[in-house]
């Protein structure tokens, strides 16, 4: 998609998101140390490239550094995927792929339903944030299905990070013990890991406290040389390495121990210093940065100029209706049935968000395997449905009260559109945009019939926050024993039997309907190679396959 001389939308900052955006944050506290696998070049400065020579710079915040585990910024975190990799990458269809693991074994050896229980009181890593918002009472809090998990996973035995040391057990096991620590960005993911445990050199087994077959999915965690975890930018087993000036990092080079061996599509990566939005507005637009990613629908965006094109990726992000199943008319089972049937995602998706999401009926991505199409069909828009259970329930003339989030003018505008298709099948609608303090404090006492919700799941599409008698985002109330055995069914299924498990759940959740799925959206990654440029970013990692990328400037 070709954009002239228009406006886009970049994330700076999203309350239902972990990640910040660039410049917005304190500075992280780093070791002194330069990594080791670091090449020193005794430069005083970072240079700002110009985007003739150099053709793929990406912006730099060097006050907020490159530690994979503890650095929260959006754009440093994009660096991070070139110098470190996973024992799974996750794809754009969010399946696990083997990458410094061969295999992985989970074993599920008990399970006995939701849980509600304290949770990390540091919140640098929550990942499951709702637009909802969460009271500091609440943020404490989270839920899981209760029981013991048992992954093994036998490693690959050629893989060697930047510094020439062999990766072994001993550094994933260094590696995921240091990432699940309070401060960590993926802390919260890790909650439930009871022991990580080496057996051998080339095998880990990690145990969980909760029910998860799912679990590999959740592991696209940056691995660590145990010998350099200290260091402000540890070693990595990534395609390029770290060139510093006077311990700052000034660009990527190729690392030439790379496991992989495969070409890479450029032989060093330039780095711009963008110390505030500003300079990443003019970086960007002035050619110097060669890609930024954008969430274009986000909340709190800056704006940006010029001539670039457009590449979306599927997210986790769901965008949802809940409903209040304690009082109103959403306490009814077939008034919300009604709603399944009332709100046309297909127009929501490509009307409200300019097409930068994928209309969903099921809780789970269209993009994923999980995603059964008939029956999303079966729930799907149908005004028809709609007004034979709407005057079945005898719920004519009722007016419902929808809250949203004012600081978003996607969201208000979303939020008008829903209130169009409730009242086209003969629901009246009272739309109350709230500010976020006002929109919160409305979710923790009920005050609503409807609300509009957005929220990150993790890449295991887990609800159990949103749909568990105690979750954290169930705002609605909602409570249904036979709901959460499916639910526990679905989070302990082994890989043969997950899609059989899911439908069921995904069928029982139409049909119960707490919360309404509308969609889920993409971002974007805005570039300045052309609209015929191959890649293949996805949401865990910007550089998904980057060796197979092709950065060809189009004339």
């Amino acid at each position: 998609m070709k954009i002239r001389n228009v406006s886009a939308f970049i994330l700076v900052v999203c309350a239902m998101l972990t990640l910040a955006s660039c410049g917005q944050h304190n500075n992280t506290d780093q070791s002194a140390e330069s990594s080791s696998g670091s090449v020193s070049t005794g430069a005083e400065s970072i240079a700002e490239p110009d985007a003739q020579t150099n053709p793929f710079t990406l912006a730099y915040y060097s006050a907020e550094g490159l530690h994979p585990y503890t650095c929260d910024n959006a754009a440093n975190q994009t660096i991070t995927g070139l110098i470190y990799e996973p024992l799974f990458e996750i794809s754009d269809s969010f399946e696990a792929e083997p990458c410094l693991a061969l295999k992985c074994t989970v074993n599920v050896t008990s399970a006995s339903g939701p849980v509600t229980e304290e949770g990390n009181t540091d919140e640098t890593g929550r990942e499951d944030q709702s637009d909802g918002g969460e009271t500091e009472k609440e943020k404490n809090k989270r839920s899981k299905i209760a029981g013991e998990t048992v992954c093994t996973i036998e490693l690959r035995d050629d893989v060697k990070f930047s510094n020439g040391e062999t990766m072994t057990a001993s550094d994933v096991v260094y590696s995921l013990e240091q990432a699940a620590k309070s401060g960590s960005i993926y802390a919260d993911r890790l909650s439930d890991v009871k022991t990580v445990r080496a057996s051998g050199s080339n095998t880990v087994e990690i145990t969980l406290d909760a029910a998860n077959a799912a679990f590999e999915t959740l592991l696209d965690i940056p691995i660590v040389c145990i010998d350099t975890g200290r260091n402000a930018i540890p070693d990595g087993t990534g395609p390029y390495q770290v060139q510093e000036k006077n311990g700052k990092a000034k660009k990527l080079v190729k690392n030439s121990r790379w496991w992989q061996g495969k070409q890479l599509p450029t032989e060093e990566v330039k780095l711009y210093a963008a110390e505030d939005s500003d300079m990443l507005i003019f970086g960007f637009g002035s050619g110097a940065v060669s890609v930024v990613a954008t969430d274009i629908t986000g909340t709190g965006s800056l704006t940006y100029t010029g001539e670039y094109d457009v590449v979306d990726y599927p997210t986790t992000n769901l965008i949802y209706v809940g409903c209040n199943t304690r009082s109103g008319p959403c306490q009814s089972r077939s008034f919300r049935q009604m709603l399944n049937y009332a709100f046309d995602r297909e127009t929501l998706s490509v009307k409200m968000l300019s097409g930068h999401a994928q209309a969903a009926v099921l809780p789970v991505s269209p993009k994923s395997n999980l995603y059964d199409e008939k029956l999303a069909e079966k729930y799907d828009c149908s005004e028809e449905k709609a007004k034979e259970l709407l005057q079945e329930a005898t719920y004519y003339g009722l007016t419902l009260r929808l809250i949203v989030n004012s600081e978003s003018t996607f969201k208000t505008a979303f939020a008008a559109e829903l209130k169009k298709e409730l009242e086209a099948v003969g629901i009246n609608v009272e739309v109350k945009e709230l500010a976020w303090s006002d929109f919160s404090e409305a979710l923790d006492s009920r005050e609503f019939d409807l609300y509009l919700g957005e929220v990150k799941l993790t890449a295991d599409f887990d609800i159990t926050e949103l749909v568990s008698e105690n979750g954290n985002l169930n705002y609605g109330g909602y409570r249904d024993d036979a709901l959460e055995k499916l639910l526990t069914d679905y989070q302990t299924a082994t890989i043969q039997e997950r899609s059989k498990a899911a439908n069921k759940f995904y069928r029982a959740v139409a049909e119960e309907a707490p919360i309404i799925p509308l969609c889920f959206k993409n971002n974007s990654v805005l570039t300045h190679w052309g609209a015929e440029t191959v890649i293949t970013p996805t949401q865990q990692n910007l550089f998904y396959h980057f060796a197979d990328w092709d950065l060809q400037r189009n004339s």
